[in-house]
């Protein structure tokens, strides 16, 4: 069984990641990585595997969604980066999952889908996340 890793928490946290400790109900907005170690206001530390971000899947790349304050539908600014307008059609879900099953996605588009907490890393289906639609 596959476990997170500091590696797949650590390209959100500029971003501010939102997470939940195994065994409360608490999220976590401010989170700081030492080795294998998380440390929150809240909860002081924590093995990162009692760790859960909240991730939107690739499909929410098509709605407008809001993080921290900022509404976008995130597919169009994929498109905007790439193509020079949102008007060009916009990746899907599935494109942006190929891409990352490439290796062909580029730093400019991981950047975007980290800000946007989105899962690259297909974390909510090995149940290492939570959908942020679940919630």
């Amino acid at each position: 069984m596959e476990k997170l890793t500091i590696e797949h928490v650590a390209p959100y946290l500029p971003y501010v990641l939102f997470g939940t400790f195994l065994g409360t109900k608490d999220i976590v907005t401010e989170i700081e990585l030492e080795h294998k170690i998380i440390s929150s206001l809240n909860n002081g530390n924590v093995l990162i595997n009692d760790f859960k971000p909240i991730l939107h899947p690739l499909s929410d790349l098509k709605y407008e969604i809001r993080v921290t304050g900022k509404k976008a539908v995130v597919a169009n600014k994929l498109a905007m980066i790439n193509y020079g307008f949102a008007g060009h059609h916009p990746p899907t879900g599935d494109q942006i999952k190929e891409k990352i099953k490439n290796g062909t996605l580029t730093f400019n588009d991981s950047k975007i889908l980290f800000e946007w907490h989105f899962d690259v890393f297909r974390l909510i289906e090995k149940r290492l996340a939570i959908d942020i639609n679940t919630l």
